[in-house]
C-alpha cells in the first residue's frame, strides 16, 4: 500500500492528520467483525500478517502523543504488542523492554518480573504467564499492546508493575473496541487514560466497523 508521505521525516501537525486519515481509511476498508456476539474484530495487518508501513503510521501517532511524556522505557505486552512496541521505541528513541508469554525465562535475563494471569483470557479461555526483563523500580514506562477489549491483561500488568515501584506513564494500543468495557475500566480502576490509534465505536450488520472521531 503506497503511503501518502514519507513517515520517516520529521512529523508536523499537518502530516499527523494526513497519516491518521490514511490509516483510518485503510482500517475501515479492511477490518471485519468475525464474531458479532463476542465482538471479535479482525484487522490482519495489525497483528496477523503485519504491514510495517501501516505500523509505522500507527507508531508515528503514538510517538506524537507521548513525545513530551516522562518515559524511560517502552514495554511490549506479548505477543501481539511486540511489533508496534518495537517501532514506537524506535520513534521515541527509548530502550525497548522485552516481554514474552510462558514460564520459560532466558538464562541471560537478570531479575525478570514474572506475572501470572488470575483469570482465563477472554479470547483464548486460557491462563497465561508473562515475563519482562530490564524494567526496575523507579522506571517510567509506556505500555504497548495491539488491542483493548476488556483490559484483563493490561490491568494485570499495570498492577504488578506498580507493586514493583514502576511508574506507568501511559498505555497505547493500535485499536480499542469502545463498545466493550476495557477502556473505561482502565480509566476508572487504574487511573490510566489509554491512547488508541483507532477507536471502534460500533459494528454493522455487514460486519464492517464504525470508528470514533479522529484524535488529530
Amino acid at each position: 500500500m503506497p503511503l501518502p508521505i514519507d513517515y520517516l521525516t520529521e512529523i508536523t501537525s499537518a502530516e499527523i492528520r494526513v497519516k491518521e486519515d490514511y490509516l483510518r481509511r485503510i482500517f475501515v476498508a479492511n477490518a471485519r467483525v468475525t464474531n458479532p456476539e463476542k465482538g471479535y474484530v479482525s484487522a490482519p495487518f495489525v497483528n496477523q500478517l503485519v504491514d510495517l508501513d501501516l505500523q509505522g503510521l500507527a507508531s508515528d501517532l503514538v510517538a506524537h502523543k507521548f513525545s513530551n511524556a516522562p518515559i524511560d522505557k517502552v514495554v511490549m505486552i506479548p505477543n501481539s504488542g511486540n511489533p508496534l512496541a518495537t517501532t514506537i521505541a524506535e520513534r521515541l528513541k527509548k530502550p525497548l523492554v522485552p516481554g514474552r508469554k510462558g514460564v520459560g525465562i532466558p538464562g541471560a535475563w537478570n531479575k525478570p518480573i514474572v506475572i501470572e494471569e488470575e483469570s482465563p483470557s477472554f479470547t483464548t479461555g486460557e491462563k497465561s504467564s508473562f515475563v519482562f526483563n530490564g524494567v526496575h523500580e523507579g522506571d517510567r514506562v509506556l505500555l504497548i499492546d495491539d488491542v483493548i477489549a476488556y483490559s484483563y491483561t493490561s490491568g494485570l500488568i499495570l498492577n504488578e508493575f506498580r507493586r514493583n515501584g514502576i511508574e506507568v506513564s501511559g498505555l497505547a494500543v493500535y485499536f480499542a473496541k469502545l463498545f466493550q468495557p476495557g477502556v473505561q475500566r482502565l480509566k476508572d480502576e487504574f487511573n490510566i487514560d489509554p491512547f488508541y490509534v483507532i477507536g471502534i465505536e460500533s459494528m454493522n450488520e455487514d460486519c464492517s466497523v464504525n470508528l470514533s472521531p479522529p484524535h488529530f
